[in-house]
């Protein structure tokens, strides 16, 4: 049975200096032949205490803004230095102890302490973050200076003498979590099966589109379990935030969405209404439930995204009729022109969001039109079930439950 890194933390947070206090023990188990040292990354404006270990000759922290990751913008380097080596099997327990502010983040606006809302995860990463991005379970112990927040995180999360407990056991590379006193009394509640859902929001103005959420997410969910299979008995959160900017993001049990008024949608396809581009949104979000599984710092990612955004769009063809559905598939065969292969693709490539956002959910589309509808849901029921994770193991169940011509031609597409 694999071994899981883990986090057992203590955290503090002030949210009217922005600021928090972290005590972390990091399990970590070593999955090399050989290791002499270990490097993590950690929000800016962190500062570190200390860092123990009875295994650590010296650590070192570099201040500069460091540029490692397309997705982490500003975080800087963590090295760690065994006094002997460690060995694969063998596990170490290494003591963090760091306290700081985090504001708004520049780049993109996600992840903050405010007084209004907190917004923490790996974007700007309040826990030191392994290099390699390992999954990882969280056990997180929240306290407030202010005792009135309301915590939506992953997996376990609950209220405790002393203020919130995050308990994920589902091993995931981060532990995002959102806080806000609003949250008591802003929320909807609705079960589809085994799964309960909770819609939470900030603003009174997101009042009847959290409500809309709140019924829409029966239609969706039903339409997925339907055409994909059952997922685990579970709970999962959406939230809406005020953010303009940032975009939205799934995790174990947490929907994130931004700003999404009618007023004012946030979505990159522009020719969509507003109502449509947030029932899309919602949609892909929550198709991230069952399309979560491949390595998102890689090519792989497509297994992800490109899934989440077609299924995206069955859930609008089901909803909103055929024709809407195809209108919007000419506008992504459209923009889809001139995107580069899928295969090998670059994460940090300029086009890498659009290639798999748009021109995979089209080879999808393609692929759904000459296998046909019931044998394409069939395979990605399959793709769920067995829990496939990377291409060369999709195209194995492609040429299993069609043929070798099938199989190449897909393949070919996803070189080209």
């Amino acid at each position: 049975m694999e071994k899981y890194n883990s986090y057992n933390v203590n955290l503090s947070i002030d949210t009217i200096n922005s600021f928090l206090k972290s005590k972390v023990n990091f399990t970590y188990y070593c999955k090399e032949e050989k290791i002499n040292s270990l490097r993590f990354f950690i929000y800016k404006d962190l500062n570190i205490k200390s860092i123990k270990s009875n295994n650590i000759a010296d650590y070192r922290v570099k201040e500069k803004i460091a540029k490692w990751s397309p997705f982490i913008k500003e975080s800087k380097e963590i090295n760690i230095y065994f006094s002997k080596p460690l060995l694969k099997g063998e596990k170490v327990d290494i003591k963090f102890n760091y306290s700081g502010q985090i504001k708004k983040v520049n780049n993109s606006a996600i992840n903050r302490i405010s007084e209004k809302w907190i917004e923490l995860g790996i974007y700007s990463p309040w826990f030191p973050l392994i290099e390699s991005i390992d999954k990882a379970c969280f056990k997180v112990n929240i306290s407030f200076k202010k005792d009135d927040y309301f915590v939506v995180g992953s997996n376990i999360t609950k209220p405790t003498e002393n203020g919130w407990l995050i308990d994920q056991k589902i091993p995931f590379i981060d532990c995002s979590f959102l806080a806000s006193k609003y949250f008591n009394y802003n929320q909807f509640k609705n079960k589809v099966k085994e799964v309960n859902v909770q819609v939470f929001y900030i603003n009174t103005s997101h009042n009847k589109i959290a409500k809309e959420f709140n019924d829409i997410s029966h239609n969706v969910l039903n339409s997925f379990v339907s055409k994909f299979g059952d997922i685990k008995k579970q709970s999962f959160s959406i939230v809406i935030l005020p953010r303009e900017n940032g975009g939205g993001y799934n995790r174990p049990g947490l929907i994130v969405l931004p700003n999404l008024s009618k007023e004012n949608s946030t979505n990159h396809f522009k020719y969509l209404s507003a109502k449509i581009k947030n029932f899309k949104y919602l949609a892909h979000e929550m198709a991230h439930l069952w399309w979560s599984k491949a390595d998102m710092t890689t090519y792989e990612d497509w297994l992800n995204e490109s899934f989440a955004e077609y299924s995206c769009l069955i859930s609008i063809r089901d909803y909103y009729g055929k024709e809407r559905f195809e209108e919007i598939i000419a506008k992504y065969k459209e923009n889809s022109k001139d995107l580069p292969p899928i295969l090998n693709l670059n994460r940090e490539d300029e086009k890498a969001f659009d290639t798999l956002y748009v021109k995979g959910p089209i080879l999808l589309y393609e692929l759904e039109k000459e296998i046909g509808e019931r044998m394409f849901n069939n395979l990605l029921c399959e793709i769920h079930m067995n829990e496939i994770n990377n291409t060369e193991e999709f195209l194995n169940k492609l040429l299993e439950l069609t043929n070798k011509e099938t199989m190449k031609k897909f393949k070919s597409k996803l070189k080209s």
